[in-house]
């Protein structure tokens, strides 16, 4: 606080005269101190000098009502003292505070001139306020901002200043700022103060407290919305703060599912059932640090279908063999062939092949256009593949029989399927090592192929001729009649050749030579020089003699004539009865026209190109051929009825037997030229004694046709 200083004087005369003063010590203005000492200058301006003396000094504020006295005793001369009161004066008014000030002194000779009113000025600067709160959610740079209000005058120089200490440390703001910009605030307290232009002390002040403001921003790729699969079981959700407060984090959902790690600034939320099908489905994070200031922000979910992948292909594969698996329901496929990998796929697109070493399983994610993924898992069972080895590949004579020796070095061979390709002259082409009959070089091909899985491995020998040895087997064939063929052995010009028999053949030392055989003839050709062996050839001729006509040894006026032919099948057909034209098919049928015999006549092309042609002459049945029946059975019993037994279509005129059996096979009775009158049988055996009822068996023998049967005597 400032001094308030008054003066008193004396002067020469016999009764002193004071004159009091207010000095300039104190300012026209104070800042308000609420209260303050006052302190008085008393001068002697008599000129007398007075070693000593002593006065009463007493003030008032105008206006109290209050008067204040104190004694002063001190030597007076020329000059002054100056005193200070030992009451408080009151400043507390804002504006003019006004005192009054009375000297009593003995040598005082005017007392009524030893008074003296003055005013001190008190500035009131109160009423400073935050205009953002006392407790401020600061941001980077933040602006603060604090305002006044002034109760009597507005002083001319205001300055505005800061300390955030609590006051220990004080920063100049500039004259009548009211905005602090703050580039990086800490949480602590800040203080904003008013000084007057004097810069005595402050007139009021403002405390704020800063404290961080969280700032939340739920990020992902750069939006507000996560899109989820709707076979996805959980998202990833993560939010950043500027001012690093990451790990306190409050995560809320309008959905069913739960988070884990919720606090943290990364978290996973798991779908509850009901998500799925939620289109409003937010995950809301809000900031728990500093409480008093919350920030918050949320993320959409939005699911979108999933695709329906299906892979298919081979499965089941042999070591060795190619895998083609195909993927469909989808718009992208990557192949896995560690399912627990999912960094670097084994092979992209459709389809995926690759080549199987041994059982495997692969995962198929299957993406569609909107990224969602099925992932399809294919186990892959790889079998083991035979392996095998032939014999080395050798050189042999023809006609030579050699073993085609198989080994295998990773199983039973022997419960291995064996094929050996081309089969010609093995023994048995399904065995392991089978034996070769040589005619020629050849090649082989033998696939070993275990029957439980089908996996399979090949193996390749030749067996060759000698150098300057050539032969090759003509195979058996079939000509024409009258057609010459040439019978190819291609035999080294340097080896003796002998055809043998010497029929129809125009070189037997040829080594093709040609033969026109009449029938079917086989050539056995003799091979001598640096190998020595022989080959047969069959020359079979397509003439009549290889086709049959099927057809009744009679025929019969109205009954059906059948013929038809067997053996090979022809190319074509032509039958003829009697010469008239009647069919071009394998069968023929007919109506036979009232004549004693026809010759029935079928020419053929043959499937060989031959022209064949064969035919039949067939006669006209008899009676008994023709129709005749046998009666089953008779009454031998003498009453002139059925007495014998009928066979219609025999009347003598046609050689004929007929034997009657017992039906344990015992001859009874045989009859020659039977004609139911004469020769007839009346139920005696062959003695003439009457055979007891029951059935009997006969044979009957016309024209060497024979009929068979039984027959019943009944009395």
């Amino acid at each position: 606080m400032l001094p308030i200083m008054v003066f008193l004087l004396w002067n020469t005369e016999s009764r002193a005269q004071l004159d009091l003063s207010v000095s300039e010590a104190y300012p026209d203005s104070i800042c308000n101190p609420g209260s303050m000492f006052l302190t008085v200058q008393i001068e002697n301006l008599g000129g007398i000098l007075v070693t000593a003396g002593q006065a009463d000094i007493s003030w008032t504020e105008v206006g109290s009502g209050t008067w204040h006295t104190e004694n002063v005793t001190a030597g007076i001369g020329l000059g002054g003292i100056s005193w200070t009161f030992s009451v408080w004066a009151d400043l507390s008014t804002c504006g003019t505070n006004t005192f009054q000030v009375a000297i009593d002194a003995p040598l005082d000779l005017n007392p009524n001139n030893d008074t003296l009113t003055f005013s001190i000025f008190s500035t009131c600067l109160f009423g400073a306020t935050s205009l953002v709160g006392d407790t401020i959610c600061a941001t980077p740079n933040v602006q603060l901002e604090v305002d006044y209000a002034i109760s009597s005058f507005n002083p001319a120089v205001l300055d505005w200043i800061t300390s955030t200490d609590n006051g220990n440390t004080w920063s100049s703001l500039g004259s009548q700022s009211t905005v602090l910009g703050i580039p990086n605030p800490q949480p602590n307290q800040i203080v904003i103060a008013i000084f007057d232009g004097g810069g005595i002390c402050p007139n009021d002040s403002v405390e704020m407290l800063l404290l961080p403001q969280p700032v939340l921003t739920v990020q992902n790729s750069g939006n507000n919305t996560i899109f989820a699969c709707d076979n996805q079981n959980w998202v990833q959700v993560v939010v950043t703060q500027p001012n690093n407060m990451n790990d306190n984090i409050n995560w809320t959902t309008s959905g069913n599912g739960f988070f884990v790690d919720p606090f943290n600034d990364t978290t996973n939320y798991y779908f509850g059932s009901s998500d799925y099908t939620n289109p409003n489905l937010f995950l809301t994070a809000s900031s728990l640090m500093p409480p008093q200031c919350v920030d918050q922000d949320s993320v959409h979910i939005v699911f979108n279908p999933s695709p329906n992948g299906v892979v298919t292909g081979n499965t089941f594969a042999c070591e060795g063999d190619t895998i083609i698996l195909n993927a469909a329901g989808g718009f992208q496929y990557l192949w896995y062939d560690d399912v627990n990998n999912t960094t670097t796929p084994t092979g992209t697109g459709n389809p995926f092949q690759f080549i199987a070493t041994a059982d495997d399983t692969l995962a198929t994610y299957v993406i569609s256009s909107n990224t969602c993924t099925d992932t399809v898992i294919t186990f892959i069972t790889v079998h083991e593949t035979p392996d095998i080895q032939t014999i080395s590949d050798t050189t042999v004579c023809p006609n030579a029989t050699i073993q085609l020796t198989t080994t295998a070095s990773n199983g039973a061979g022997s419960a291995w399927d064996w094929q050996w390709n081309p089969p010609f002259g093995l023994d048995d082409p399904t065995l392991q090592s089978p034996m070769l009959l040589v005619q020629g070089p050849q090649t082989f091909v033998v696939r070993a192929i275990n029957p439980a899985t089908g996996c399979s491995d090949f193996d390749t020998v030749i067996v060759s001729l000698p150098a300057g040895v050539t032969f090759t087997p003509f195979p058996d064939t079939m000509i024409c009649p009258g057609n010459t063929i040439i019978l190819q052995t291609n035999a080294s010009t340097s080896a003796s050749i002998l055809w043998t028999p010497n029929l129809y053949i125009n070189n037997v030392n040829d080594p093709n030579p040609a033969v026109t055989p009449p029938v079917t003839t086989t050539y056995i050709v003799e091979v001598s020089g640096i190998c020595s062996f022989q080959d047969t050839v069959v020359v079979s001729v397509d003439n009549a003699q290889n086709y049959i006509m099927v057809s009744d040894s009679i025929f019969c006026l109205g009954v059906e004539f059948i013929a038809s032919m067997s053996g090979s099948t022809a190319g074509s057909y032509f039958w003829m009865v009697d010469g008239n034209f009647q069919s071009s098919t394998n069968t023929m049928n007919m109506q036979p026209s009232d004549v004693d015999s026809m010759i029935v006549q079928c020419d053929m092309t043959t499937v060989n190109g031959c022209n064949v042609s064969v035919q039949r002459t067939v006669y006209q049945g008899n009676d008994f051929q023709c129709g005749g029946d046998v009666t089953s059975a008779f009454s031998p019993n003498g009453d002139g009825v059925n007495d014998i037994w009928v066979i219609n279509g025999l009347d003598g005129t046609i050689p004929n037997t007929v034997q009657i059996l017992t039906r344990y096979g015992d001859k009874l009775v045989h009859f020659e030229n039977y004609d139911n009158v004469n020769v007839v049988w009346n139920g005696t055996n062959a003695q003439g004694k009457p055979m007891p009822s029951g059935v009997y068996y006969y044979v009957i023998e016309v024209n060497g046709e024979t009929k068979a049967g039984w027959v019943n005597i009944s009395k």
